[in-house]
């Protein structure tokens, strides 16, 4: 069935893709940004400016609307300073607040709201093998942010809209997300763990997390689910696979956290954390992944030579 949906974030990461392919499915796209200059029309395809911090958000864009997607919020890679970590924390809980506000307060056709969330929301740990049920929450920067995150996207429940969380892994593109630091450092400067090398990544391509955002759009899916891959990996064999596309070597030994803290500050832990995260439910619904394990994603993104 086409559909008329919103999308907020539209121009990051996941966004850019997943509105292409949701125009390649005939569905009309509508997208919300705080540029005026990005707001344009195309065909199915149509622009509209918000001020989230200011509640300031064009009615029109809510016209014929049947789905929202909020993928709004600043890039973790940017300053951890104070007001680097305010800027990633209201990012995210404006949009949300400023979605809310103005769908309580106006009449609408919303049927669901689909929100990103991470699974940096779970506490750091190299044995634990989280599901979405758990209750073991991170007390991270990181952590605080998803959960307060969650907390602003339910809220939609309260006024009658089903609302779905994907907690998102690390989302591998080509010259993207989390493989540009990685590749970057095999290329040029050093191929070996950071930290110990035990920690758990769960990691997930981005096309299979468009993949899923459509899944739940099409079977109507609510609840919260976590958008990983079903083979997490550990950052050594991680960095060992991206070495090896790259034919680079491998270096012996790994840099210590230490140094890593040194150079990095509290992004650190954006490497050195441990998250080991199982993707059963959203299987368990019927999903399938096109690329279920690192060595096929890292094929498809880096070719297979």
């Amino acid at each position: 069935m086409i559909m008329k949906i919103l999308i907020a974030g539209a121009t990051g990461l996941i966004g850019t893709k997943l509105t292409q392919h949701l125009l390649d499915k005939g569905h009309e796209v509508n997208y919300l940004t705080t540029s005026k200059t990005k707001v344009k029309n195309d065909g199915k395809l149509s622009g509209f400016f918000w001020d989230p911090y200011n509640k300031e958000i064009d009615n029109e864009a809510f016209d014929g609307v049947d789905i929202i997607i909020n993928l709004a919020g600043k890039s973790i890679n940017s300053s951890w300073n104070k007001e680097g970590r305010k800027d990633i924390f209201r990012s995210r809980m404006k949009p949300s607040d400023a979605l809310y506000n103005y769908l309580k307060d106006n009449p609408h056709q919303v049927k669901q709201i689909i929100s990103a969330s991470a699974i940096a929301i779970y506490r750091s740990n190299k044995n634990r093998y989280y599901k979405e049920d758990t209750q073991i929450l991170s007390n991270s920067f990181l952590g605080r942010v998803c959960t307060t995150w969650e907390l602003y996207n339910n809220q939609f429940e309260s006024i009658g809209i089903p609302t779905t969380v994907l907690r998102l892994g690390l989302v591998c593109n080509k010259g993207q997300g989390v493989l540009k630091p990685f590749v970057t450092m095999c290329k040029y400067f050093f191929a070996g763990s950071l930290g110990s090398g035990s920690q758990w990544y769960s990691w997930i391509h981005i096309d299979d997390v468009v993949r899923m955002i459509d899944f739940c759009i099409e079977n109507s899916l609510t609840g919260t689910y976590n958008a990983v891959a079903p083979t997490p990996i550990k950052q050594r064999q991680f960095i060992r696979k991206i070495a090896k596309k790259l034919k680079r070597p491998i270096t012996r030994p790994p840099i210590p956290s230490f140094l890593l803290i040194l150079a990095m500050g509290g992004k650190y832990k954006l490497i050195t954390d441990s998250q080991k995260v199982c993707a059963d439910k959203i299987i368990s619904k019927g999903f399938e992944f096109k690329y279920p394990d690192f060595d096929s994603a890292i094929n498809d993104l880096y070719g297979k030579k």
